[in-house]
């Protein structure tokens, strides 16, 4: 092994330690914004660090200059592409045929700019809707608006803490992490957005630590939900996650794929997308498909810090984050793999059109 690709591996190995120890000790709100900065920070930096490296290993003049040479670092997956312009600030709706770029009406921000928090949103399947949230700042409610920005109204019961809202397919029903205070993982509810009826579909048993949110999503036939949850008696350093399904009317969990999280199925329901390994910081090393049924998965997207992965509406693309602050959308039958946008994450409105929402709290 060469110097530089030890300098390296020890320069990835301070970053895992360091997100470690800021994972392991969240214990609300306050401390998840925290970590959002810092990895905002780390992807900024990272490649700065790698150069920064590279000149300090003896004997090393090359590789540095070949790290500090004016040629763009090669795009996740398995081919490039010029990307569009980035997006920063404010959430911006991206056009993908045209590069065109459109900040999100303010209404659509929940009163919360210059924004102090990450906005996540998720779009009906007719795409005339959004359901959004501002995360991590408790009580979190979740908001119902029309994609231009009329209409806002809130979605859960008053008092609940509802993360990562996600559509039923007939677009009649929302699922939401429900959850008491602002520590523990919660469970699973479905309300009824005719009737304003909610109900509990998991009855989970408490982690001791930890509340990352479930990554929620109903299959595409709207009979069961797909989650992932850590795994108990693990450490935070060493945390394993897993992914699970329930069926619409509750009951015990079924486990889908250990290992694995931010699962997500194709829309026709043929195919699961997921990431792992999971890291501590709940990223993944490697975006996966493998046939609903079962057989063996194959690697679309290899590249450390992934996460936030969801389908184009027709199939043929996935969006994902990665470690360096960037949004790329992936081929699913090419592989090939294009920056379309820095941000925090990326849903789809329509197959052209990407929702970017940019790190909180950025300078």
């Amino acid at each position: 092994m060469t110097l530089d690709v030890r300098a390296r591996r020890a320069a990835e190995n301070i970053h895992r330690a360091v997100a470690v120890m800021e994972m392991g000790t969240m214990q609300g709100p306050r401390d998840l914004e925290r970590f959002h900065r810092f990895r905002a920070r780390k992807s900024r930096n990272r490649r700065i660090g790698a150069v920064l490296v590279g000149i300090a290993v003896p004997l090393a003049v090359i590789v540095g200059a070949i790290l500090l040479s004016s040629d763009p670092p090669e795009v996740a997956g398995r081919g490039t592409q010029q990307s569009l312009s980035p997006s920063r600030g404010k959430p911006v709706f991206v056009d993908l045929r045209t590069g065109e770029i459109t900040p999100l009406p303010d209404s659509l921000l929940a009163g919360n700019y210059p924004l102090e928090t990450t906005p996540f949103y998720r779009a009906s399947p007719d795409g005339t809707k959004l359901v959004f949230e501002q995360c991590c700042s408790w009580p979190a409610p979740t908001f119902i608006a029309n994609v231009d920005g009329t209409s806002v109204h809130r979605a859960t019961p008053a008092g609940v803490d509802a993360v990562g809202a996600s559509w039923s397919p007939d677009g009649s029903m929302l699922v939401y992490q429900g959850r008491d205070g602002t520590t523990g993982l919660g469970n699973l509810f479905v309300v009824d957005l005719n009737t304003g009826e909610v109900r509990q579909i998991t009855h989970l048993r408490p982690l001791r630590r930890g509340w990352w949110f479930m990554w929620q999503s109903f299959a595409p036939d709207g009979s069961t939900i797909l989650f992932h949850r850590p795994r108990r008696h693990v450490a935070p350093s060493e945390q394993v996650w897993d992914l699970w399904s329930v069926p619409l009317s509750g009951g015990e969990p079924v486990l889908v794929r250990r290992n694995a999280g931010f699962g997500t199925y194709s829309p026709d329901g043929g195919t699961l997308a997921y990431l792992s390994p999971m890291s501590s910081e709940a990223t993944g090393d490697a975006l996966w498909l493998v046939d609903a049924g079962g057989g063996n998965p194959r690697a679309l997207v290899e590249r450390e810090g992934l996460w936030w992965p969801t389908w184009s509406p027709d199939g043929t693309m996935i969006a994902y984050a990665d470690g360096t602050d960037e949004i790329h959308v992936v081929d699913v039958a090419t592989g090939q793999s294009t920056k379309v946008a820095e941000g925090a994450t990326a849903e789809w409105l329509d197959d052209h059109t990407l929702i970017v929402t940019p790190y909180c709290c950025r300078g």
